[in-house]
């Protein structure tokens, strides 16, 4: 079972459904118009395309297991997210509808443990995170990416 499935799964959606998508994920097929005409079809060769109707939901689905990720490493003291003022609010991520903001004390050892986060996450999910268009650290610790 890959990523994809593993979600829709663990999410508790009906077995009909998940054969369903995996279906439309596994099965599509692309094809460019040239001068009016239609290329032959291509098979994508990782997942879906951006602009497919699926493809928000399978992100949200990624998203959401990434805060989870997050949120163990968290827990296990690996990550140690921003405070909101002198014993307020921990916050360690932020997700919008197509990026995040991941929140950190600004040392190289959290940088360290962020980026172990995101390997961990774009390994089983074959999504990959460009680093170097959209890290833009903060004097507050944040790191402000898109997927």
């Amino acid at each position: 079972m890959g990523f994809h499935q593993d979600t829709l799964l663990d999410v508790n959606l009906p077995p009909q459904l998940v054969t369903l998508i995996m279906t439309c994920i596994e099965n599509s097929s692309l094809s460019v118009l040239w001068n009016g005409s239609p290329s032959a079809a291509s098979k994508p060769t990782r997942g879906i395309h951006q602009r497919d109707p699926l493809s928000p939901y399978l992100f949200v689905l990624f998203l959401e297991r990434l805060s989870q990720l997050i949120v163990k490493s968290v827990d296990t003291g690996a990550w140690k997210p921003f405070r909101v003022g002198k014993g307020g609010t921990k916050v360690s991520h932020l997700c919008f509808a197509d990026n995040m903001q991941l929140f950190a004390e600004a040392n190289a050892k959290q940088t360290e443990t962020i980026m172990e986060c995101l390997d961990m996450s774009c390994a089983s999910s074959g999504l990959r995170v460009s680093i170097a268009s959209y890290y833009r650290p903060y004097n507050l610790g944040c790191l402000n990416f898109s997927l």
